[in-house]
């Protein structure tokens, strides 16, 4: 009898220790994919002019130049960020996660694309990069 109670505790014991390593590598796995879109996002939008037909995108991506980004795009990116942002987020290949993506000039938020939820795991990724009018601007990528 006392074998059987020995036996049944030792089970739940690596039962309960394997369900918390696997949950934790869940959470570092999905942490991992965040992340890697941040960083995929956020290369797409410094690195690649995209392909705009008016404020549309076929292929969405803001640069002028490598790391020199279109003010005159990310104007369209935010109309069409108002009006289809699963449609940003497909485009940029996050979904099924959600992001906010936010472009800083020093005086205010010339893009300002979806809103993060309070506690939740996120990856960000912050770019420095100039616009074509030659001025700084901070891209942010949050994925969560």
């Amino acid at each position: 009898m006392i074998a059987v109670i020995f036996l049944v505790a030792i089970v739940f014991y690596v039962i309960n220790y394997m369900n918390s390593g696997v949950y934790g590598m869940s959470v570092l796995f999905n942490r991992n994919i965040m992340e890697n879109k941040a960083v995929a996002a956020s290369d797409l939008l410094v690195k690649n002019k995209g392909v705009w037909t008016g404020t549309l995108p076929v292929n969405i991506g803001l640069a002028d130049k490598r790391l020199v980004l279109n003010e005159t795009k990310i104007q369209y990116l935010q109309s069409y960020c108002n009006s289809e942002y699963d449609g940003v987020l497909e485009k940029l290949g996050i979904k099924p996660y959600k992001a906010e993506i936010k472009i800083y000039n020093g005086s205010g938020y010339v893009l300002d694309c979806g809103k993060i939820i309070k506690n939740v795991t996120s990856a960000e990724v912050k770019r420095v990069v100039v616009s074509d009018k030659n001025t700084p601007l901070v891209l942010t990528v949050r994925v969560w």
